[in-house]
């Protein structure tokens, strides 16, 4: 399961997995952000993914929709910070930047706040 929560002041996503990533994960993320980009300016200005430990993906079906997800909002979203404290994350963070526009960054899992704060562009 990810929650999804829509700081709309911030225009900012905050994702948070709990256990394996879904294809259902990927339609829920878009169904919240989708009404939201469609209302306003078409932009967020990121989004969070909060999570300790990164859980996988239940099938391959959900790792599909998780590329899908990236591949069909990726000029929506000017940044994307992960709040984490695994350690692989910078390398996948220096391959994503060559695949997508968005900014990324990596930030520790206790510094979530300040993951907040730079994705929402503060």
């Amino acid at each position: 399961m990810l929650t999804v929560t829509l700081d709309k002041t911030n225009a900012i996503a905050v994702l948070v997995p709990h256990g394996a990533l879904s294809a259902d994960d990927f339609k829920h993320v878009a169904s919240v952000i989708a009404p939201y980009l469609s209302q306003t300016a078409k932009k967020l200005n990121g989004i969070v993914i909060h999570a300790e430990r990164f859980p996988g993906w239940d099938s391959f079906a959900a790792f599909s929709s998780h590329l899908r997800f990236v591949r069909g909002h990726e000029k929506e979203i000017a940044r994307i910070a992960l709040s984490t404290d695994m350690e692989v994350a910078r390398l996948v963070t220096s391959i994503a930047q060559h695949f997508i526009k968005a900014q990324i960054r990596v930030f520790s899992y206790a510094d979530f706040a300040q993951a907040q704060a730079w994705a929402a562009g503060n």
